[in-house]
C-alpha cells in the first residue's frame, strides 16, 4: 500500500471532529460497491476459482472431476491482445499538439517521451504493471491504477581513500546523513603548504573509509490496486464522479513510524477492523494455499494492522461548498488529514453498464460456459468408463474370490463352481 503523509490540522476549528469524520468514512465504505454485504466480490471469487480450474468442484466419488479451462483460456487470449495493444510501441500515452504550430509539437514530443521514461523507465516497471491491470480488469471486474508522488532515499556504500582526516571530519560535520561505516586505514605525510613566509612542510594524516550516503531516491511511483482493497461510494457511475473512494492496505506499526506518524498515534490503533471483510484474496492464493491472514506471533511495532487512504468532498468548513480531503484512518483512529486537489486513482471496467460504476469482465460471461462444458465432458467420460468396465450382477456365493470382480484386471479369470452366476449388465 502506498500513503503520502499529510498532517492533522487541530489550529482551525472544522464543522466536523475527528472521530464524527472516521464514522462518516466507514459508513461509506460499508455502503459502497465493494462492500462484504454486496455480490461483486463473490463475483469475483468465483471467477479467480474458476480461472485456476477448482469451479466445478470435485465430482462424487467413482465419477469424473474433469475441469474444462474456458475462463483461463479467454482471460489469457485476450489480457495478451491488450498488452500487444498498449506495449508493442513502448509508448503507454501520447501527447497530440492541437494545430500545426511546430513548437507545440515539439513541446508534445518531450511530453510523451517524459511521461513514457517515468512509467517504464524511472523505477516503474511499466510492461508489469500494464500486465497485472488487465489480470484484474478481465477478471475482476475493474483495475485501479494510483499514481502518487514518493519520498525516498536509500544509502550507497562509497569508498574513499588517500583524503586528509580533517577534510573527511568536515565533510561528515555538513552532511549529518552521510554515516562513516568504518576506517579503512590512515598514514602520515608531510606536504609543502604555501604560508606568508614561503613553503613549509606539514605533517598531514591521510585516511581511507567507507561511507553510507543518503541518496535521495523521490520519484512519481504509479502502482496497480487490488481491486478488493479499491472502494468509492456506490451512488457513482465512476470514480471521476465519486464524492468518496480510496483503498486499504496491511502495514505494520513499524511501518507507519517509518512514514512520520508519530508513536501516540499508532500506539492508539486498535488492533481489528472488520470493514471490508472479503475473501477475494484467499481465492487468490487458494491454488497452492500461499495466503494467511493469521497474525499470530506479531507484537509490539511489528503489528499489522489495515490502513485506510480516503478521499472525500465533504464541507468541513461549513461555508455550504465541499471540500476535497484526504483522510488516512486505521482503526477508530484518523491518523491524518488534508485538503487536496485530485484524487490518484484511475479506474476502468471492460464491459462498462451505464448509469453503474462497476461494469462486468470476460470472465463474468465464461464461468457458466465452463461449468456446463466440464459437465458435458464429465458426462462422457464416465459412459465411457462404465462401458469398458460396465457394471455385473453376481451371485457372490458361487465365486471363489469376489476381489476379482471389483479389480477389472484386463483378461482376468474369475474362478467360479456355476458359469451362469455372473452376466454383464448392459450400458446405455
Amino acid at each position: 500500500m502506498s500513503l503520502t503523509l499529510a498532517v492533522v490540522n487541530t489550529d482551525e476549528e472544522y464543522q466536523f471532529s475527528d472521530r464524527e469524520l472516521v464514522t462518516i468514512i466507514k459508513d461509506e465504505i460499508r455502503n459502497s460497491e465493494t462492500d462484504e454485504a454486496g455480490q461483486v466480490n463473490r463475483q469475483c471469487e468465483v471467477n479467480t476459482e474458476s480461472y485456476y480450474g477448482l469451479r466445478p468442484g470435485k465430482a462424487r466419488p467413482s465419477r469424473s472431476s474433469h475441469v474444462t479451462r474456458d475462463t483461463f483460456d479467454v482471460v489469457e487470449s485476450i489480457k495478451q491482445k491488450m498488452l500487444r495493444i498498449f506495449s508493442s510501441n513502448r509508448q503507454a500515452v501520447r501527447f497530440e499538439a492541437e494545430g500545426r504550430d511546430p513548437a507545440k509539437a515539439e513541446e508534445a514530443a518531450q511530453k510523451t517521451s517524459y511521461v513514457n521514461h517515468i512509467f517504464y523507465k524511472d523505477r516503474n516497471p511499466g510492461y508489469s504493471l500494464l500486465k497485472d491491470a488487465m489480470h484484474d480488469a478481465m477478471l475482476s471486474k475493474r483495475c485501479i491504477f494510483k499514481r502518487y508522488w514518493k519520498t525516498d532515499h536509500k544509502y550507497e556504500l562509497q569508498l574513499v581513500e588517500n583524503v586528509p582526516l580533517q577534510a573527511l571530519q568536515a565533510y561528515l560535520a555538513q552532511n549529518p546523513e552521510t554515516r562513516l561505516v568504518r576506517m579503512l586505514g590512515q598514514e602520515k605525510t608531510v606536504q609543502m603548504i604555501q604560508t606568508p613566509i614561503g613553503p613549509q612542510p606539514l605533517e598531514v594524516v591521510m585516511v581511507s573509509a567507507e561511507l553510507d550516503i543518503k541518496v535521495d531516491t523521490s520519484h512519481v511511483a504509479i502502482d496497480v490496486v487490488p481491486p478488493e482493497n479499491y472502494f468509492m461510494s456506490a451512488r457513482s457511475t465512476g470514480n471521476r464522479d465519486a464524492d468518496m473512494q480510496g483503498d486499504r492496505g496491511q502495514l505494520t506499526k513499524q511501518e507507519l513510524l517509518k512514514m512520520g506518524f508519530s508513536q501516540e498515534d499508532v500506539d492508539a490503533i486498535g488492533s481489528d477492523d472488520h470493514l471490508l471483510t472479503d475473501t477475494t484474496d484467499a481465492s487468490r492464493h487458494s491454488i497452492d494455499r500461499t495466503w494467511s491472514d493469521d497474525d499470530e506471533g506479531r507484537d509490539g511495532n511489528r503489528e499489522l494492522v489495515w490502513v485506510w487512504d480516503n478521499y472525500i468532498e465533504i464541507d468541513m468548513d461549513g461555508d455550504g461548498t465541499p471540500e476535497l480531503w484526504q483522510c488516512i484512518i486505521a482503526g477508530d483512529k484518523l491518523l491524518s488529514k488534508e485538503r487536496v486537489s485530485e484524487v490518484p486513482y484511475n479506474f476502468w471496467s471492460p464491459y462498462s453498464i451505464s448509469h453503474k460504476g462497476i461494469g462486468m469482465c470476460p470472465a463474468d460471461v465464461t464461468v457458466d460456459l465452463q461449468r456446463s462444458n466440464s459437465s458435458i465432458i464429465r458426462g462422457g467420460m464416465v459412459n465411457i468408463w462404465l462401458t469398458n468396465n460396465s457394471q455385473k450382477s453376481a451371485r457372490l456365493s458361487s465365486i471363489t474370490n469376489p476381489q476379482d470382480l471389483i479389480s477389472g484386471r484386463i483378461g482376468a479369470v474369475i474362478d467360479t463352481t456355476d458359469p451362469d452366476s455372473i452376466r454383464p449388465i448392459p450400458q446405455p
